[in-house]
């Protein structure tokens, strides 16, 4: 519960948001596999559109180990669920709940199976790997766990997922939280070679850098950086935008059946007014 007091005095620049404010179109960008019946094991290849399971999601680590493939035809027919390189995967069952890592460079596309969910923003508004960091803390793995269903396997729903609660600095300082982990990181992963049996350790070590992040301790706070409300309000405007191209693409859809409806009745009129019947 001492992680969920930070969301409350966060340091001069951030904003308190959720998940699916983050992305531009949340009921298409945050999505979850397919049901188990839509996607069955039977169906695997050994090639084809990769699939990604729970196996293959670490905190902050991609596990390139026993990839399944499914045909191009089923891929087309799940293509709400499919994933492209650079979007985040999130598990929303099992010990522990919550893992989340980058689709790699080398998965150009493919499906996600059930007990996952994936998250789709743009760089330009947040560092996905800010984001992923942020969700692999212990302040989201507390919230998670306050919200799961099931004994003997834990699971969230894509709600759960969707409604997160998280600090957001703005760009600039995800960037540089970014970038004090990675070098943090580099140095650790030179200790942890020297010393293999010190993983809790670290993870510790992890932990501790993110929460002096979100006390604003980690890195300078810069005064000219843009507020995390003012990109909060970019990434709503641009929301904005594209629901209403959407609402007039369907609009324009819509006076298209119409006309084509009318047209034989109107074709039939002209024919009795010609005794052509």
């Amino acid at each position: 519960m001492e992680d969920l007091v930070m969301l409350v005095n966060l340091p001069i620049g951030w904003a308190l948001t959720q998940l699916e404010e983050l992305s531009l179109e949340p009921r298409k960008d945050i999505v979850d596999g397919p049901f188990g019946s839509n996607l069955k094991a039977s169906e695997y290849l050994n090639e084809g559109v990769p699939i990604i399971r729970l196996q293959n999601i670490d905190r902050n680590i991609f596990i390139n180990n026993n990839i399944k493939f499914i045909s191009p035809k089923k891929a087309n027919d799940l293509q709400r669920h499919n994933f492209i390189q650079g979007d985040i995967v999130i598990t929303k069952l099992g010990e522990p709940l919550g893992k989340a890592c980058l689709i790699p460079d080398f998965l150009r596309e493919g499906i996600i199976v059930a007990d996952l969910v994936r998250v789709r923003v743009e760089e330009k508004y947040i560092s996905k790997n800010f984001l992923v960091y942020l969700i692999n803390s212990h302040l989201v793995v507390t919230q998670l766990q306050l919200k799961t269903k099931g004994t003997t396997r834990p699971r969230v729903n894509l709600a759960h997922i969707r409604e997160l609660k998280l600090p957001l600095p703005p760009l600039n300082e995800q960037r540089r939280i970014v970038a004090k982990i990675e070098a943090l990181k580099a140095r650790s992963q030179r200790v942890k070679e020297a010393l293999e049996d010190i993983p809790q350790l670290l993870d510790q070590f992890r932990q501790s850098v993110l929460a002096a992040a979100f006390r604003g301790e980690l890195v300078p706070q810069d005064p000219n950086d843009e507020p995390a409300s003012v990109l909060l309000e970019r990434i709503r405007a641009e929301r904005a935008k594209l629901q209403t191209k959407t609402a007039k693409k369907s609009t324009t859809k819509t006076s298209a059946r119409r006309t084509k409806k009318t047209q034989p009745q109107q074709e039939e009129s002209v024919q009795l007014e010609l005794g052509l019947e």
